[in-house]
């Protein structure tokens, strides 16, 4: 059993151009399925079916919800862990052909039992954290289109494995997966770590993404120094602290003693750290 609570909730869900009447009629054609226990339809209820899609076309241009949780406390077990805060969020372009939908999540001054966590590295859980990514260039309005036209409701699997294959061609008009890497970022006393940019990944061939991210660390002096200072209780930080120490030669420093790495690599397998080259 876990239990959740929550001091309070905030938030705001909004939407642009939702179909309000067509919506709710496929809301409530799915709840009388329900109601009436339905485990396959009939002819004349996946031509319903179809039509009700037809009419949420493209269902909305908008669909943005962002929601703040204070004083969350999770306990599960025996185990408690809270938050001062928990933000959730999602977003959506609606059903149209260059479609794209966002997620966001993020933690402020989490509090772990010091037994969840390897001995020595307490000082290593974030202040704050955050991660949002996005995904575009979805033909969204295609695959539904192809659904209405192709697939059988009446049948437990709606399309045949060829047809579903070729969804996946539809999906993706180029054959990669377009991934926005927008704020994603961890901060403590001992690091200061943010990470912009995009990645491209061809399902087909995921082990050969193409990405252009930038890397930004702040006070990476005092990260080294906490990662040395405490190499003899975590063995690991050590072998990390050499890691840091060799990332930081390849990176630009900045004025405000920010050091910046600009990381690509494209299909062929090359690496380039700030345009130099790197031998792998």
């Amino acid at each position: 059993v876990i239990n959740l609570s929550a001091d309070s909730m905030s938030g705001t869900i909004e939407f642009k151009r939702l179909g309000v009447n067509a919506f709710r009629d496929l809301l409530v054609f799915g709840l009388d399925l329900v109601k009436a226990d339905v485990k396959q339809l009939d002819q004349a209820q996946a031509d319903k079916l179809k039509s009700l899609i037809r009419a949420n076309m493209p269902l909305t241009d908008k669909f943005d919800e962002q929601l703040e949780f204070k004083g969350v406390k999770v306990a599960a077990q025996g185990m408690d862990v809270s938050f001062d805060s928990f933000t959730y969020g999602l977003g959506f372009t609606g059903l149209k052909k260059d479609a794209s939908a966002r997620f966001n999540m993020g933690v402020t001054k989490p509090v772990i039992p010091a037994h969840l966590l390897p001995p020595g590295t307490e000082g290593t859980v974030p202040d704050a954290a955050n991660f949002a990514v996005a995904v575009s260039n979805l033909n969204l309005e295609g695959v539904v289109t192809y659904m209405l036209d192709h697939a059988d409701f009446t049948k437990p699997e709606p399309l045949t494995p060829q047809q579903s294959d070729e969804l996946g061609k539809i999906v993706l008009p180029d054959g990669k997966m377009h991934i926005d890497f927008t704020d994603v970022y961890a901060k403590s006393a001992v690091y200061d770590v943010s990470l912009a940019g995009q990645m491209q990944v061809n399902p087909n061939n995921s082990d050969k993404p193409v990405v252009d991210v930038t890397i930004k660390a702040k006070d990476l002096d005092k990260t080294i120094k906490y990662l040395q200072d405490n190499a003899q209780k975590v063995p690991e930080f050590g072998q990390a602290s050499f890691m840091v120490l060799m990332m930081k030669g390849f990176g630009k420093a900045e004025a405000d003693g920010t050091t910046v790495w600009n990381v690509k690599l494209d299909e062929a397998g090359k690496v380039t750290i700030n345009g130099q080259e790197m031998k792998i």
